[in-house]
């Protein structure tokens, strides 16, 4: 009756064995897999972070040329504003300001 409560035990104690490596195997497998996963994931992240850098770049880029452009039309504004402030201070003989552009007449366009 021992020996085959020891067969038993041995038997159940093989089973548990082969259940272990089994799952040690299926445990190896997803280990394998979440570590590809990892690196898709690293070089999906390199790849993003280097768009990122470039973004940002081009976005810096793109800012100190709408500061460069506000600057010339703050000085387009201001020499026009100076033009017509000059234009102002020298009426024509009929006490009218003076425009400085030039319209030409029908008998000039030909």
């Amino acid at each position: 009756d021992a020996v085959e409560d020891l067969k038993d035990t041995v038997s159940s104690l093989q089973s548990d064995i082969e259940h272990a490596e089994s799952r040690r195997q299926d445990l190896v497998t997803e280990i394998d897999q979440l570590n590809t996963k990892l690196m898709g994931h690293k070089e999906k992240n390199s790849d993003l972070r280097e768009q990122l850098i470039e973004s940002n770049s081009m976005c810096e880029t793109l800012q100190r040329q709408v500061q460069d452009l506000n600057g010339e039309v703050q000085r387009s504004s201001a020499a026009a504003f100076k033009r017509a402030k000059e234009g102002s201070d020298h009426p024509d003989e009929d006490g009218r300001i003076a425009d400085n552009r030039h319209i030409p007449t029908v008998d000039e366009s030909d």
